[in-house]
C-alpha cells in the first residue's frame, strides 16, 4: 500500500513563482527601463500571492490527507476515498493546476514583449534574472506529472494531469519478464484504466507515459511506477 500522497505540482509551481520573485525583486529596472506598466507589475503581483497562497493550500490538503490514510491503515479502519476527506485535495490541486497554467501563459508573453523592447539587451538580462527563464517555461510540464496509481476491482487505474497536452502514450512492463516497455495503450483523458487479465500470482507491472500532441510524442517520459497485482480470490 502507498501511504504517500505528493502534491504532484509542487516542484515545477515553485519555478514559475521564482521567476515571478525575481521579476518582482527588479521591478524598478523593469519598469524605468523596459517600459513595464503600473499593471502589468499589478497583475504579476497578483498571480505571485494567489499562486502562493494556492500552493500552500494544496500541500496543507496533502499533507492532511496523507495523515488521515496513514491513521485508518495503522488502526485497520480500511482504505478511504477522496469523497471521505474533509479537505478535497483534488480541488486544491485542480486549482493549482489553474493556476500555474495561468501563470505560465502571462510570464511567457511578458518575457516576450520585454526583450522586444528597445533598450533590452543580454546584459541587462542578466541583471535582471530572467536569462535562461524561457527555457524553463519550455520544459514546465513536458515531463508527465503522475496520479496515484492503483489497484482496483477493475484492473490498475492511473493517469496523469494533461496540462492543455492532447493526450499520452502509455508504455508497460513485468518486472522480471524479459524485455524492456512496450506500449501499452494512447489515452486522452487525465484517468486511465488497464483491464488487462489479472495473474493468479503476484506480478509486478510498471507503467511509464509520456505526453502527445497530434501524433508526435512530446517532452521527457514520467517517472516509472510500480503496482504490484493478483487476481482477488474469493
Amino acid at each position: 500500500m502507498k501511504y504517500r500522497h505528493k502534491n504532484p505540482l509542487s516542484g515545477s509551481y515553485e519555478k514559475l513563482l521564482e521567476i515571478t520573485k525575481i521579476i518582482l525583486d527588479n521591478m524598478s529596472l523593469y519598469q524605468s527601463q523596459l517600459g513595464v506598466t503600473a499593471a502589468e507589475k499589478t497583475q504579476l503581483e497578483l498571480y505571485y500571492s494567489v499562486g502562493t497562497k494556492a500552493l500552500q493550500w494544496a500541500a496543507d490538503a496533502t499533507a492532511f490527507k496523507e495523515s488521515v490514510v496513514r491513521y485508518n491503515h495503522d488502526f485497520f479502519l480500511g482504505p478511504i476515498s477522496e469523497i471521505d476527506m474533509p479537505v478535497n485535495t483534488g480541488f486544491a490541486n485542480s486549482t493549482v493546476m489553474s493556476k500555474a497554467a495561468g501563470l505560465k501563459k502571462y510570464l511567457q508573453t511578458f518575457i516576450k514583449r520585454v526583450k522586444s523592447h528597445a533598450n533590452y539587451t543580454a546584459d541587462l538580462g542578466e541583471r535582471l534574472g530572467i536569462v535562461g527563464a524561457e527555457n524553463v517555461l519550455e520544459e514546465y510540464h513536458d515531463q508527465p506529472k503522475l496520479r496515484e496509481f492503483i489497484l482496483t476491482p477493475e484492473g490498475v487505474r492511473g493517469g496523469c494531469y494533461l496540462f492543455g497536452h492532447d493526450g499520452y502514450n502509455v508504455y508497460k512492463r513485468v518486472v522480471g519478464h524479459e524485455g524492456g516497455f512496450e506500449f501499452f495503450r494512447h489515452f486522452a483523458k487525465a484517468e486511465f484504466l488497464d483491464d488487462s487479465p489479472l495473474p493468479g500470482y503476484v506480478q509486478e507491472w510498471e507503467y511509464q507515459i509520456i505526453y502527445v500532441d497530434g501524433d508526435h510524442e512530446v517532452g521527457i517520459p514520467s517517472d516509472i511506477t510500480r503496482v504490484n497485482v493478483k487476481q482477488a480470490t474469493a
